[in-house]
């Protein structure tokens, strides 16, 4: 493996604080208590990782 490719790997683990973060406030936009910030960020965050995981995979299978 090149050198250079696992610096392009390593720029992945910058989604994740991003997406935490985003859906922290998506959620705290639509709700009032923490209760509820919470659930909707936490679903929203499973719902944002399945997808980026799934067009990752299907973006490293196409290159291959």
């Amino acid at each position: 493996m090149p050198p250079f490719a696992l610096l392009t790997f390593l720029h992945i683990w910058l989604v994740i604080p991003l997406v935490v973060v985003y859906c922290l406030v998506y959620a705290a936009t639509r709700h009032e208590d923490a209760k509820s910030i919470f659930r909707h960020a936490g679903s929203l965050m499973g719902w944002m990782f399945l997808f980026l995981a799934v067009v990752y995979a299907l973006l490293s299978w196409l290159t291959r």
